[in-house]
């Protein structure tokens, strides 16, 4: 009986200290996030300009990597959705005979772009090897902007609707500012100035284009 009692009282000191912990750290990036302005004068591989934005987005991710990584693949999985899109990846056969393989490029290439230091050579290498690969297929640039709009809205979205805590102004614009960036570098015309107009211009696109299709069921 004395051992059961001892064992609950490390338990609940082992419990209580965690807790503490969890508390104690658990909003200092949070706080950190809020002390960090986004930039929107990004350049993708300036070793003499860090970017903010990028580090916000970060910091974002170690406290919500989970949602984010899903967020991010489900944004994928809505472009299936669009017929022209659709259409277009089902003709080179890569995501129905070759759907992991195509994935786990896919998903290479996006972490080298936002996950690595953006004034490091390595995300502006993986830019350039998406806009060749991009290159040689005629894309619509509204499906562009559209596919964009998903990388930015999802992880808002999901976080908003299963996160942990809300994201803060600062990590909403981050997004926005970061991705658009990389749109640009893309050579991706007419993006939403605003994250607002982002969303607007996502559900207007959903609406008017999202539907079912042979192709996209096979995606």
């Amino acid at each position: 009986m004395i051992l059961l009692d001892f064992l609950f009282l490390i338990l609940t000191v082992v419990l209580s200290t965690y807790l503490i912990l969890v508390q104690r750290f658990r909003f200092a990036r949070r706080i950190e996030i809020e002390s960090l302005p986004f930039d929107d004068d990004l350049v993708i591989g300036d070793k003499k300009k860090p970017s903010k934005s990028w580090k916000i987005l970060r910091l974002t991710a170690i406290d919500q990597p989970f949602l984010i990584q899903l967020a991010m693949s489900f944004a994928l999985f809505r472009t299936y959705g669009i017929p022209s899109i659709a259409k277009l990846l089902a003709s080179t056969d890569r995501l129905v005979s070759k759907a992991a393989r195509r994935l786990e490029d896919t998903d290479l290439i996006l972490r080298e772009i936002g996950e690595r230091d953006p004034s490091s050579d390595r995300p502006r290498t993986a830019l350039d090897r998406l806009n060749f690969i991009h290159g040689r297929y005629p894309i619509k640039n509204s499906d562009s902007v559209y596919t964009l709009s998903t990388f930015v809205l999802e992880p808002l979205r999901w976080i908003q609707r299963y996160g942990w805590r809300p994201l803060t102004y600062n990590e909403k614009m981050a997004f926005f500012t970061y991705w658009k960036k990389i749109g640009e570098d893309m050579n991706i015309k007419h993006i939403p100035e605003t994250l607002e107009e982002m969303e607007e211009f996502n559900i207007k696109f959903e609406e008017e284009h999202m539907k079912y299709t042979p192709q996209s069921k096979a995606l």
